[in-house]
């Protein structure tokens, strides 16, 4: 409890006036100690800036501008502060230390003190600033990095994929494809800058394409595609393929009676519409009846050789977009299950006869098959075969420094060499 002197003595005008010189005393020092850290952190800034990339120039150089300007505020009100000082006259000497205070304390102690704790939490709060600052410096530089080695990454993926192209475009003997060119199979290479690049070129046509399911109305003859995918899940061990090959024309070409129509698919959860066009990519057929990720699963090692049991990626392909004539089997590139399916029951010595001629002198022509097959075969399969190969499926992977990157796409050439990209996945 204070006594009444006390009292009477910190009400007197004197000592009101006192107190507010020690107020405007500390305040000037905390704007002092503010301005100069200010100053300070904004100087520490714009070197930052100048070690960064550019594209870190701006937003940094922005925050160093705020923070000399808040230094160069806060010093100048502590110069308004410090006016009224310059004009005043001299003030009294101070009273002595008076015996209620504690002792060997004085009011500049105690000012001290607070000021000390007030310069300490300052400089706490810049250093976790200046340490926020610098995290997010290095994080946005990561990013940048990222971004940067993401496109150089492309750059070699496209440029890999067009030297494939150009070595489709430029073959020789274009009448003909066989296991034997030069762009088939795979090619690694190291480039200049650092980045290594390992692409395929994959024969199409050595596969039955699903699409060929829906052909478009000027083709007139009997489309044997249903033929041949029930020959070919039958060699992957499917013994019952006739449903989701139903399953399948339904997807790609709805009629008012699907039975596997979008009413069908609207009871699933999530619930989703037939596609009513060709099929895209392999990962749709996950989609359709019948079509689980097992069903696509690679045969086991001892198996490989036996009966019914061949890989159903090894039998079938995807090609995207429509056509009114269907992409024929190139029976110099097609895998002897591919054939032996194409040829079906009962022509199997066919199969066999391309199989064991072709390694040595490649079919330039399908007419040399005329001699194995009667008339009426030869005629019903001639648009499903063919001795030269028009689509293909390029795949180019890129890794530089722990990161990778890969590309696919599918091209379509023509008789003269001109090449189509149908699609382009990066």
């Amino acid at each position: 409890m204070k006594s009444k002197a006390q009292k009477r003595r910190h009400s007197t005008p004197q000592h009101r006036r006192s107190a507010w010189r020690r107020f405007i005393n500390k305040t000037r020092l905390l704007l002092i100690v503010l301005g100069i850290l200010s100053i300070v952190l904004g100087a520490f800034l714009a070197l930052l800036a100048l070690i960064q990339k550019q594209p870190l120039h701006q937003p940094i150089w922005q925050i160093c501008a705020a923070y000399v300007a808040g230094g160069g505020v806060l010093l100048l009100l502590r110069w308004l502060l410090a006016l009224p000082k310059r004009f005043r006259r001299r003030a009294p000497p101070s009273p002595p230390v008076s015996p209620e205070s504690p002792a060997g304390e004085t009011p500049l102690d105690r000012r001290s003190g607070m000021v000390l704790v007030l310069v300490l939490v300052v400089l706490g709060l810049t250093s976790a600033l200046l340490l926020h600052v610098q995290h997010s410096a290095r994080l946005t530089q990561r990013i940048d990095q990222r971004i940067w080695q993401e496109a150089r990454l492309r750059v070699a993926l496209t440029d890999e994929a067009f030297h494939r192209i150009r070595q489709l475009a430029n073959d020789e003997d274009r009448a003909v494809d066989h296991l034997r060119k030069p762009w088939l199979g795979y090619l690694e290479t190291e480039r200049p800058d650092g980045i290594t690049t390992i692409s395929r070129v994959l024969d199409l046509n050595r596969f039955i394409d699903i699409n060929n399911l829906v052909l478009g109305p000027d083709f007139t003859r009997a489309n044997l595609t249903e033929r041949f995918l029930v020959e070919a899940m039958t060699q992957a061990g499917d013994f019952t393929p006739i449903e989701r090959i139903d399953a399948l024309r339904d997807w790609i070409n709805p009629g008012d009676d699907a039975l596997w129509g979008t009413d069908f698919y609207m009871q699933r959860q999530p619930p989703y519409a037939v596609a009513g066009t060709w099929l895209y990519s392999w990962h749709e057929l996950r989609w359709i009846e019948g079509f689980a990720r097992d069903y696509f699963a690679r045969q086991p090692l001892h198996q490989v050789g036996r009966p019914f049991s061949a890989d159903i990626v090894e039998l079938l392909a995807v090609v995207p977009g429509s056509r009114d004539q269907p992409i024929a089997v190139n029976i110099n590139t097609a895998p002897s299950a591919v054939l032996a399916s194409v040829f079906g029951p009962g022509a199997e010595h066919i199969a066999r006869y391309i199989y064991i001629v072709r390694p040595d002198q490649p079919f330039r022509s399908i007419d040399a098959l005329l001699a194995q097959a009667d008339t009426a075969l030869f005629a019903e399969l001639s648009p499903f075969i063919d001795v030269r190969s028009t689509h293909f499926l390029i795949e180019v992977r890129a890794f530089e420094a722990g990161a990778a990157a890969g590309l696919r796409a599918v091209a379509h050439r023509e008789q003269g060499g001109r090449v189509h990209i149908l699609q382009w996945v990066l």
